[in-house]
C-alpha cells in the first residue's frame, strides 16, 4: 500500500512537472515594438494608435509604443536605420520604396513586409463653386494643394494628372495647412487622398461655397494605365462616407491603400499575434474609427511584398490565397 502511494506521488509530480513545461513552452517571451504611426493629428495616427492600444490590452506579450513621425514616407528609412520595428505605409511608396531611383528614395529599401491593409483612401478633388472647374482638365495650370512633399497624397496627385496630362501648380503643405491655403483662396485647388470621413475635407465643404470633382470613366482608366498603373483602383465616394454628398450622386475618384508593415525580420507568432487581435476587434475599431473600412481581401491589393506568416493567416483565416510571387521572407 505503501509502495503503491508513493508510485502515485510519483506519477503526479511527473504530470505537474510536465504541465509546467507545457505552460512554459507556450509562454512567450516579451515582445516590445517601435511602431511608426504618422504625422500627430493625422488619420493614419489615429488608426495605428487605435490598433497599438488593441494589441497593448490584449495581448500576453507583444507590446507597442506608437511613436508619431514626420509622416508614412519616413518609415522606410527608420526600418533601414533600426529605430521601427513595424510602421505605416501607403501602396504608392511600397513601391517607389522597393524599387527606388527616386528623390524619396535614392536606393532600394527592401527591409520591409507588408501584413495588414487597414484603409482604403479616396483621392478627394474639391474646386470652389464659382471656379469654373468642372474636369480633371480644367486643373490645368491652376495651383492645388495636394498635401506633404513626398507623402502619398501628393505621389498619388502627381500621378493622377500626369496620365492626363495635365500641368499643374503644387503646394505642399500639411493636411491642416491645406485648408488654411484654400479657405483662404491661396490655392485653386484643395486635392487630398484620405480616408473616408476625412475631417479637413469636411472642413473645407462646410467653410467655402465647393463641390467636388466627379471623374469621368476614362480619366479613371487613364490615371491606372499610367505611373500609378497597379497601385490604385477606381472606385466612389458615397453619401455614406460623406453626407454632403446627394445619396443618388456618387462620385466617382481613385482609390488607394495604407497599409501595416513590419521588419522583414519580424518573426511569425509576432505577426500572427497583430493579426488575430486586429481582425477578431475589428468591428469595435471600425466603429470607433470609420476609416478602418478596408476588407480581409484588400491584402491582394499591396503592391510590395508580403510577409509569409501573413499570407498563411489569410489563407487559414480567410479563404483568400496570395500568390506565392507576392510573398517573400
Amino acid at each position: 500500500m505503501k509502495k503503491r502511494l508513493i508510485s502515485l506521488l510519483v506519477i503526479a509530480c511527473i504530470i505537474t512537472l510536465a504541465g509546467s513545461f507545457t505552460a512554459s513552452a507556450e509562454r512567450r517571451d516579451p515582445v516590445f515594438q517601435e511602431w511608426g504611426g504618422a504625422g500627430v493629428g493625422s488619420f493614419t495616427f489615429a488608426a495605428m494608435a487605435a490598433i497599438g492600444e488593441a494589441i497593448n490590452t490584449t495581448s500576453d506579450f507583444l507590446s507597442v509604443n506608437v511613436q508619431t513621425t514626420v509622416g508614412s514616407l519616413a518609415h522606410y528609412h527608420m526600418f533601414e536605420q533600426g529605430f521601427l520595428q513595424a510602421g505605416s505605409g501607403a501602396g504608392t511608396t511600397d513601391i517607389e520604396a522597393w524599387n527606388g531611383g527616386t528623390t524619396n528614395f535614392p536606393n532600394p529599401i527592401r527591409s520591409f513586409r507588408s501584413i495588414l491593409v487597414f484603409t482604403r483612401t479616396f483621392q478627394t478633388i474639391i474646386v470652389r463653386a464659382n471656379s469654373g472647374i468642372y474636369s480633371v482638365a480644367d486643373l490645368e495650370g491652376r495651383t492645388i494643394a495636394v498635401g506633404a512633399a513626398g507623402a502619398p497624397a501628393a505621389a498619388i496627385a502627381a500621378g493622377t494628372l500626369s496620365a492626363l496630362g495635365v500641368n499643374a501648380n503644387f503646394v505642399y503643405s500639411t493636411s491642416a495647412e491645406m485648408v488654411d491655403l484654400y479657405i483662404d483662396g491661396r490655392v485653386d485647388v484643395f486635392m487630398l487622398t484620405s480616408a473616408g470621413g476625412n475631417a479637413n475635407v469636411i472642413n473645407v465643404m462646410n467653410s467655402v461655397d465647393s463641390r467636388l470633382i466627379n471623374m469621368t470613366d476614362e480619366e479613371i482608366q487613364k490615371a491606372m494605365e499610367g505611373d500609378l498603373r497597379g497601385r490604385i483602383t477606381a472606385t466612389q465616394l458615397t453619401h455614406d462616407i460623406y453626407d454632403f454628398i446627394p445619396e443618388d450622386e456618387p462620385i466617382n475618384v481613385l482609390m488607394e491603400i495604407t497599409v501595416l508593415n513590419v521588419v522583414d525580420t519580424t518573426e511569425d507568432h509576432v505577426v500572427r499575434e497583430i493579426l488575430d487581435i486586429y481582425w477578431s476587434q475589428h468591428a469595435d475599431l471600425f466603429a470607433a474609427l470609420r476609416g478602418l473600412n478596408a476588407l480581409p481581401e484588400d491584402i491582394l491589393r499591396v503592391s510590395a511584398y508580403i510577409h509569409p506568416e501573413a499570407a498563411r493567416f489569410y489563407e487559414e483565416v480567410f479563404n483568400i490565397y496570395i500568390p506565392a510571387n507576392r510573398i517573400l521572407p
